[in-house]
């Protein structure tokens, strides 16, 4: 890391792999990065991730139609 130490407007990182056992819902984990960049959910990680783990599948995508689906999902 290069700092000139003056604090990053964003700081990504990404654990490439999938030896994870979360390694499925990294795509509700990107989704939630994005809405948090658009500045939704207040611009704020801790509001959206207490929004995705306090509501079930269903009312997350009725709220929001672009809710990623996870390998343990039945699509119909």
């Amino acid at each position: 890391m290069i700092s000139n130490k003056t604090k990053p407007n964003k700081f990504e990182y990404e654990i490439v792999g999938e030896g994870y056992e979360w390694w499925s819902y990294k795509p509700i984990i990107h989704w939630i990065n994005e809405k948090v960049d658009d500045g939704m959910f207040g611009g704020s990680l801790e509001q959206a991730y207490s929004y995705v783990l306090s509501h079930d599948v269903q009312e997350i995508r009725a709220d929001y139609p672009d809710f990623p689906y996870t390998d343990f999902e039945y699509r119909s």
